[in-house]
């Protein structure tokens, strides 16, 4: 991509650098030599000019890979349509796909294949924080069980891969509940003062 089409504002794809797949992204703050990508999965990165890729042309050069029903696993297959944009995995499987569903490689270029199992990679931080929320609810322990809730919840939340992970919910409603935990807690030891 020529660097006088590099604008702020501007969808193109850029590379990740953690699995060196292209994603799509909207151009931040433009350097001399680097742009600041704003992918559109929440994550950003400073990433080389030369590893950005106009949209249009992404869509001639690249081997695309779909986020099936946008449940974390990737699957190779072919942009059938761009309005609205269809994917044809190469199982055979169609499905109408956003943009940022997408992710692609440059043929003979080296990625990391991030494994994927059937309920999506989880962090298990958030899910440990989830469900300590949930037990901090009907045994609090003075409140013990929901501290400690948060505290695996804010570490889920803090350590979230938007990338590889599909749970971040969990740290959320872990954060919550944990919280819930504590407010009964000090409800229930409140009542038992009165």
């Amino acid at each position: 991509m020529a660097i006088a089409q590099l604008r702020s504002g501007k969808t193109i794809f850029a590379r990740w650098s953690p699995d060196g797949y292209y994603y799509p992204a909207v151009v931040g703050e433009v350097q001399e030599k680097h742009i600041r990508a704003n992918f559109l999965d929440g994550q950003t990165a400073m990433v080389s000019k030369e590893h950005t890729i106009e949209l249009q042309e992404a869509f001639k050069i690249l081997d695309f890979e779909g986020n099936w029903k946008n449940g974390g696993g990737f699957y190779k297959g072919v942009i059938i349509s761009h309005e609205p944009m269809t994917m044809n995995y190469d199982d055979g499987e169609v499905e109408q796909i956003d943009l940022k569903q997408l992710r692609g490689a440059k043929p003979g270029e080296a990625t990391v294949h991030v494994p994927f199992s059937s309920g999506g990679n989880r962090n298990t931080m958030a899910l440990v924080g989830f469900i300590l929320g949930c037990v901090s609810l009907f045994f609090s322990f003075h409140g013990i069980v929901g501290v400690i809730a948060i505290i695996f919840s804010g570490i889920g939340l803090g350590t979230f891969n938007a990338q590889t992970q599909n749970n971040r919910w969990m740290a959320v409603v872990g954060l919550i509940l944990g919280i819930g935990g504590i407010v009964w807690s000090l409800l229930l030891v409140g009542l038992l003062f009165l």
